[in-house]
This record gives structure tokens, sequence and C-alpha cells, in this order.
């Protein structure tokens, strides 16, 4: 029962902290916030993501040029 009891004031006093918040606009404030956090996040996730592609083109233009200059030698060590 005590703990009941304990639960039901620590709601109270949460539902009456958000109602506050929501009624002095702190609400809005956090939210945006938090928008604008996750276009940072979503532009910080496209940027790795590009950085990665980027990186993995990369390699395989050199293993390419790597293939190549091997079989221009192989052709040439085969005359």
């Amino acid at each position: 029962m005590k703990n009941l009891l304990i639960g039901a004031a620590l709601g109270a006093a949460a539902f009456y902290l958000f109602k506050r918040s929501q009624d002095e606009g702190g609400l809005d404030k956090m939210c945006d916030e938090m928008k604008d956090y996750a276009g940072k996040v979503k532009r910080n996730v496209k940027d790795t993501w590009d950085k990665g592609v980027n990186q993995a083109e990369y390699v395989k233009e050199r293993a390419e040029d790597k293939m190549h200059t091997v079989q221009a030698k192989v052709k040439e060590a085969m005359k």
C-alpha cells in the first residue's frame, strides 16, 4: 500500500510538472531543440554514408588500376 501511495504521488508530481512546462511553452522549446538535433544527426549520418561510399569507390578504382597494371606486365612478359 505504501508503494502505491508513493507511486501515485510521484505520478501526480510528474503530471503537474509536465502540465506546468506545457503551459509555459517549455515543451515547444524542447520540441524545437529535438527537431534541430534530429536534423544534425540526419546530416551527420548522410555525410558518414557518403564518405563511406566515396572510400569504397576509391578502393575499387585503385584495385582496378593495379589489376590493369598487372595484366599489362603479364602481356609484356608473354611476348
